[in-house]
């Protein structure tokens, strides 16, 4: 019967965890540098509307771990501060080199499937 509440518990978190996920990346979406944390757009307010019984010091305590860390600078009971230069993972330069890898690979294998003979069967005579 323990691991059972174990395991319920666990979706339970991971179900919050992603609700308040959507909640800061609807706001960081919209270029809003901060979120509501009380009032009736607050976070508090939408995480009950979806049936989670959380107030301003869980959801802060959420906010403060991982994945949150990476999207939220701090919160607080009425805000929540929302890191508006989240950088990018790869620079324009690295993605232009793997832009080119992906399409001379590309090339390889079609050349490598037309020389097989598996394109026959589309070929005209």
């Amino acid at each position: 019967m323990l691991i059972r509440e174990l395991i319920c518990e666990s979706e339970v978190v991971q179900e919050i965890n992603n609700d308040l996920m959507d909640f800061i990346i609807m706001y960081r979406n919209k270029n809003r540098p901060w979120a509501p944390m009380s009032g009736p757009n607050g976070a508090v307010a939408y995480m009950r509307g979806l049936d989670h019984d959380v107030d301003t010091d869980d959801l802060m305590t959420v906010l403060s771990k991982p994945p949150f860390t990476d999207v939220v600078e701090r919160s607080g009971p009425e805000h929540i501060k929302i890191k508006t230069n989240v950088p990018d993972s790869m620079s324009n330069k690295e993605k232009e080199k793997e832009k080119d890898k992906i399409d001379k690979t590309a090339e390889k294998e079609a050349e490598k499937t037309v020389k097989s003979g598996e394109l026959s069967e589309y070929t005209t005579n």
